[in-house]
């Protein structure tokens, strides 16, 4: 009797095959994907406006890091749209600026120099003075 009721479950029964059934959950191993591009928008457009700001040395520097950034974005195959443009453009302002006010700067403080030690003594302070009544 036993024996006809195997034969009888052997019969009735029919797996249920899944090929999609994973039974020991192993993961598919994952195909390497590059790195996708995305433009460094808020870095270089942040750079490109304290170069201009903080016009002199720290706005050359900053102004040389937001450029470089651009650079290296197009370098990589990216194009620069919207505000990482914006930026790359004012940081190459932000160079001409600091340039011209480090160029001033370094006349402005030859001429005082010289000034003072020629002795030269245009009279400015006392006229200076004259006009603000001291």
């Amino acid at each position: 009797m036993e024996n006809q009721n195997n034969q009888n479950y052997s019969q009735n029964y029919t797996p249920n095959y899944d090929p999609n059934y994973n039974q020991y959950n192993y993961q598919p191993v994952p195909q390497y994907q590059p790195p996708v591009q995305t433009a460094p928008q808020p870095n270089i457009l942040v750079f490109g406006i304290l170069s201009l700001a903080l016009a002199g040395i720290v706005g050359l520097i900053l102004g040389c890091i937001g450029r470089n950034k651009g650079k290296e974005y197009i370098a990589n195959g990216g194009t620069l749209t919207g505000a990482s443009k914006v930026g790359f453009i004012l940081s190459k302002a932000g160079i001409i600026v600091s340039i011209v006010t480090l160029v001033a700067a370094v006349i402005w403080v030859i001429s005082v120099i010289v000034m003072i030690a020629t002795g030269v003594n245009t009279g400015f302070f006392e006229e200076l003075g004259e006009a603000f009544n001291y």
